[in-house]
């Protein structure tokens, strides 16, 4: 939460939970409700600069590459690739021509830092 990350006052942060000095848990009044998604940003470009996902165990390693990868790929398309979520989007983008520029430059982000993982884990495999 960015109120926590600059440093303001943690009773005063809405939605935050917390042991104040006394070891009270302290519940402070919960958050609203955020109405509108698309107005967080997008997480590629964080994940590209702070996400060092070599550090992370994985529990499947029985499995190869392929078949983790695969599982992922088929679990996206029967979750997300749906057409009613599909034809809002593109109802929105018709509709919106700054919800089109933002979903194709997100598309972009997301399919490089996709790319540059699938490289860097190449380079992994093949070192080992």
């Amino acid at each position: 939460m960015r109120e926590v990350a600059e440093g303001r006052d943690l009773a005063a942060v809405k939605g935050l939970s917390f042991r104040n000095a006394a070891g009270a848990i302290v519940h402070n009044a919960d958050r609203p409700v955020l109405e509108d998604m698309d107005a967080l940003p997008f997480v590629s470009p964080v994940y590209r600069r702070d996400l060092d996902y070599a550090k992370y165990f994985i529990g499947y390693p029985h499995l190869s590459h392929t078949e983790i990868f695969d599982g992922v790929e088929t679990f996206y398309r029967r979750f997300y690739f749906r057409a009613p979520k599909i034809a809002a989007v593109c109802g929105e983008m018709v509709r919106d021509r700054q919800m089109l520029v933002r979903r194709l430059r997100e598309g972009v982000e997301f399919f490089g830092f996709l790319r540059e993982r699938a490289r860097a884990s190449a380079a992994q495999r093949a070192a080992a």
